[in-house]
C-alpha cells in the first residue's frame, strides 16, 4: 500500500506540473524589457570563516545550459521545485514512530548585477511544506537577503550586507522540550559592513556585522505555552584578517573574532545573566585554483566568557573549512567542517560546543543525467552529554531540458544521544520533485 500511495503521489506532482514545465520551455515572446540571456555567473562564498559576503565568479557550463532574464543591467533567475514527501518518522519521535505523505512548495527568485564595477546581488527563498495527517510537522520558512559591492579602487572594495531568515526548529533538538506540539518558530535580522584593501601581497580585510535572533513561543502538550523571549539576542559580530597572496594556488591567513552577546531580557527564566564576550582566532590557507581546487580550510578556536558568574567559561577547538575538488570536468567533491559554541539555556554553561562535518559528491553521468550523494554528521556536547546526528542523502536529477528538471531523492537522519537513550530517533525520507527554472 506505502509503495502504490508514494507512486501516486510522484505521478500526480509530475503530471500536474510538467506541461506548466513545458510550456515555460517553449515560450519564445518577450515581456517588455525582459530577454532571456545566454550566459550567467554563479554565486561563491568569499569565505567560509566571514561567510556572509558573496562574491561573482563564472561559470564554467556552457552558454546553451544557461538560463535567466535579462531586466535592464540586471539578471533574474526564477525557479520553483514542488516536492512529494514521504517520511517514516514525520515528528522525529523516539517511540510510537508516525509515517505521512507531504507537498513541499520551494519558490525562490534571485538578481544580480551585469556591471564592469560595482555589483548589486540578492534573492528570496521560501518552503512551505504541508503534511496530510501530521499538521505540527509543517513548516514555514523564508530567507532573503541583499548586498552589493563597491569598488573604490582597484585594491579597495567595501561589501554591504542585509537579510531575514524565518526557519523552524523541530522537535527532537536538545533546545525544543519534549513536549513540544510542532515547530519553534524563529527569525534572524542580520546586516553588515566589510573593508577589504590589498598592500601589494598583502591583504587586509575588516568587517563588521550585528544579528538579532527572535525565538518564537511553543505550545506544549496538555495546553500549556513555553515563552522564549528570554532568549532574544543581539549579537555582533567583529573580524579582522590578514593573508598572503603569493600568485600561487594557496594563500594562508590568520583571522580574529570578537563576538558579544547581548540579550534583550537581562536575565533568563532561571535569574541567570544569559549576555557573554566572544572571542576567535583562525588560521589557515585558502585555494585559489578554481579548475581543480577551490575554498578554505582554518584551524578555529573559540572562548566565550559569560557575565554571570555562576557560568562556567566555554571553549572550543575545531576546523572550519569548505574545500571542492574537482577530478573530472563532470564531477565535484566538496568537503565542510563547522565549529561552533551555540547558545543555550543551561543553568551551568554559558554555550554548547558543536563539531560538524559532510562530504558531498556529484557526478554529471550524462548532459541531461546528474547523480549526487552525501554524508554528515553533527555533534553537541551538550550538560547532558554528547548528541550526534547522522546524515545521509542521494538524489537523481534528469534535466528535461534547461527549463524543466525532474529528480527522485533519499534522505535519512539518526540522531543518537549517548546520555539519553530514550530520546535517540530516526527519520527516513522519500522525496519526488519537478524544478522549474527561468
Amino acid at each position: 500500500m506505502f509503495w502504490v500511495k508514494f507512486s501516486v503521489s510522484c505521478v500526480a506532482v509530475c503530471a500536474i506540473l510538467s506541461p506548466i514545465g513545458q510550456a515555460l520551455a517553449q515560450q519564445k515572446s518577450n515581456f517588455g524589457k525582459i530577454q532571456p540571456i545566454a550566459g550567467r555567473t554563479a554565486n561563491k562564498i568569499n569565505s567560509v570563516t566571514d561567510r556572509a559576503y558573496p562574491e561573482l565568479h563564472q561559470s564554467q557550463r556552457s552558454n546553451d545550459d544557461e538560463t535567466g532574464l535579462r531586466l535592464g543591467t540586471f539578471i533574474i533567475e526564477p525557479r520553483l521545485e514542488i516536492s512529494g514527501i514521504w517520511s517514516s518518522n514525520v515528528e522525529r519521535a523516539p517511540q510510537n514512530e508516525n509515517a505521512d505523505f507531504g507537498l513541499s512548495i520551494k519558490p525562490e527568485i534571485a538578481f544580480k548585477s551585469d556591471w564592469s564595477r560595482h555589483e548589486v546581488n540578492g534573492k528570496i527563498a521560501g518552503d512551505l511544506t504541508r503534511f496530510i495527517d501530521t499538521k505540527t510537522a509543517d513548516i514555514n520558512a523564508l530567507n532573503a537577503n541583499l548586498n552589493a559591492r563597491i569598488d573604490v579602487r582597484s585594491d579597495t572594495k567595501i561589501e554591504l550586507r542585509t537579510g531575514f531568515d524565518l526557519s523552524s526548529t523541530r522537535a527532537g533538538s536538545s533546545e525544543v522540550p519534549g513536549t513540544a506540539v510542532g515547530n519553534r518558530q524563529g527569525t534572524t535580522t542580520s546586516a553588515g559592513i566589510a573593508l577589504t584593501h590589498d598592500f601589494g601581497r598583502l591583504q587586509w580585510r575588516g568587517s563588521l556585522g550585528l544579528d538579532y535572533n527572535k525565538f518564537g513561543d511553543v505550545k506544549l502538550a496538555g495546553g500549556g505555552i513555553e515563552n522564549n523571549n528570554d532568549r532574544d539576542v543581539l549579537e555582533a559580530q567583529l573580524a579582522l584578517r590578514t593573508s598572503y597572496n603569493n600568485d600561487g594556488a594557496i594563500s594562508p591567513f590568520v583571522q580574529l573574532n570578537y563576538a558579544p552577546r547581548f540579550y534583550k531580557q537581562k536575565r533568563d527564566r532561571n535569574n541567570i545573566k544569559r549576555s557573554s564576550q566572544g572571542f576567535g582566532i583562525n588560521a589557515g590557507i585558502s585555494f585559489d585554483d578554481e579548475a581543480i581546487w577551490s575554498g578554505e580550510i582554518a584551524a578555529s578556536y573559540q572562548f566565550r566568557n559569560p557575565d554571570d558568574a555562576s557560568l562556567d567559561n566555554e571553549s572550543i577547538l575545531g576546523l572550519n573549512g569548505n574545500i571542492s575538488w574537482r577530478p573530472l570536468e563532470t564531477s565535484k567533491l566538496t568537503l565542510s567542517l563547522g565549529t561552533n559554541l551555540s547558545e543555550t539555556l543551561s543553568t551551568s554553561n554559558v554555550a554548547n560546543r558543536n563539531w560538524s562535518a559532510a562530504l558531498d559528491y556529484e557526478q554529471s553521468i550524462q548532459d541531461f543525467l546528474i547523480w549526487k550523494g552525501g554524508a554528515s554528521i553533527d555533534l553537541e556536547k551538550t550538560t547532558i552529554g554528547l548528541e550526534k546526528t547522522y546524515g545521509l542523502s542521494t538524489s537523481v536529477e534528469y534535466d528535461i531540458n534547461r527549463y524543466v528538471a525532474l529528480s527522485l531523492g533519499y534522505s535519512g537522519t539518526w540522531f543518537d544521544a549517548k546520555d539519553a537513550p530514550s530520546r535517540d530517533y530516526n527519520e527516513q525520507r522519500l522525496l519526488t520533485s519537478i524544478v522549474l527554472r527561468r
